[in-house]
């Protein structure tokens, strides 16, 4: 059997997007070192070379690298068919490099390559579908960017198959970055707190804690949204502590009540977005109050006093529910601050307190002595808060 001897001929070097989107601004500049001889068809050879390039070929947006060799025949009669030949490499790397000085060793990166028709490019950001056509690989780590440096060594092993066609074969190569297609991931730390808390209008939301990773993250973009009743509100202010993101924002006066959605959205620099919701709890209604006692019979010495208070959203504030008895002249009541058109009694607001239930609902219970009142009749009334200071008022 004849020994085949195939002649390689290395091409230009181009630095290319995914889909070979040639930008001026990602070319190499040009390649040294590449030294390939002796190939002998069947055996395997090493080709020994490194990349340089100019500062604006560097992966401003880091990405993953990806090598791209391309295998073409000079006799059109016989092109080169997936499978006419395997391909395999490292990188090596000083781990640090000072003034050609190789300092702590150096390391190994090793990465496979694949002329399979369609691949699917697993690396951090992601993985990526590609087309490989007949000729063609792609060559990367599994678990780890390549990360080329300038002047990194490249070695790449070629072998081809026993019965490949003797003669010219063109070896061109790219090196290219994939791009970055994937929106960040946002994700909100404290949703649970959330779930049994109230706010209304006034009170600031704080403390909204969340996780944003994304290696090509638009701090710029991060913003936050409550979708309420066909309104937007934004505004959010944020700031950054230990990796974590603290949201925070003022509920304005025109908030509706209700269950909303507020979003923490967040983009890349390359415009893709993503965000993570949680449901915003608005109470703009103060507790409802009930009077059990007085009932507006005719009572002497001492006059009981019952309400029943209820909130099922916020709660009631216990503290801050109170009556009032104010005397009354026919349609007139004593004025607020006890001067009026006649000498007139009013008892101030009194405090009561919760005999039985809880801050959703209660009764509160107190007894009033009607010593200080002459005969006649009285105006009656009650108020008290929620744990939000929505006030409401009994008359």
């Amino acid at each position: 059997m004849k020994t085949k001897i195939l002649t390689i001929i290395f091409g230009m070097i181009f630095l290319v997007g995914l889909m070979a989107v040639v930008t001026a601004e990602r070319e190499l500049s040009y390649m040294q070192g590449i030294d390939i001889n002796n190939f002998v068809a069947g055996n395997e050879v090493t080709a020994n070379f490194s990349y340089y390039y100019l500062d604006l070929g560097e992966n401003v947006d880091n990405s993953p690298w990806i090598l791209q060799f391309n295998i073409t025949s000079q006799n059109e009669s016989y092109p080169v068919w997936r499978g006419d030949f395997e391909m395999n490499g490292y990188i090596r790397r000083c781990k640090w490099d000072l003034i050609d000085w190789c300092l702590f060793g150096e390391e190994i990166i090793p990465f496979e390559c694949s002329d399979e028709s369609n691949q699917i490019i697993e690396h951090p950001l992601g993985s990526e579908p590609i087309i490989a056509e007949n000729g063609t690989f792609y060559c990367y780590n599994h678990t780890t960017d390549l990360n080329l440096n300038r002047y990194d060594n490249i070695f790449l092993n070629i072998q081809s198959l026993p019965a490949l066609y003797p003669g010219d074969y063109e070896l061109s190569a790219k090196v290219f970055y994939l791009n970055d297609t994937y929106s960040p991931i946002v994700e909100i730390l404290n949703k649970e707190y959330f779930e049994n808390v109230y706010y209304t209008r006034g009170n600031e939301i704080n403390e909204i804690l969340v996780n944003i990773s994304d290696v090509n993250l638009n701090t710029d973009s991060l913003r936050g949204k409550i979708l309420a009743d066909g309104q937007n509100f934004t505004d959010f202010s944020w700031y950054k502590t230990n990796d974590v993101y603290h949201f925070t924002k003022e509920i304005p006066s025109n908030m509706p009540e209700g269950d909303w959605e507020l979003r923490i959205i967040a983009e890349d620099i390359f415009g893709y977005l993503s965000y993570d919701n949680m449901t915003l709890k608005i109470d703009n209604t103060p507790p409802d109050i009930i009077a059990i006692q007085p009932t507006g019979e005719i009572y002497e010495e001492i006059i009981p006093i019952k309400l029943n208070v209820t909130d099922r959203k916020a709660g009631v504030n216990t503290d801050e529910v109170y009556y009032r008895i104010r005397e009354m002249n026919g349609s007139n009541i004593c004025p607020y601050d006890g001067f009026g058109t006649w000498d007139c009694y009013d008892s101030g607001w009194v405090k009561i307190d919760l005999n039985s239930g809880n801050f959703i609902s209660g009764n509160y219970t107190d007894t009033f002595d009607t010593g200080p009142l002459e005969s006649g009749e009285y105006w009656f009334e009650a108020k008290a808060e929620d744990l939000l200071e929505n006030v409401g008022v009994l008359e």
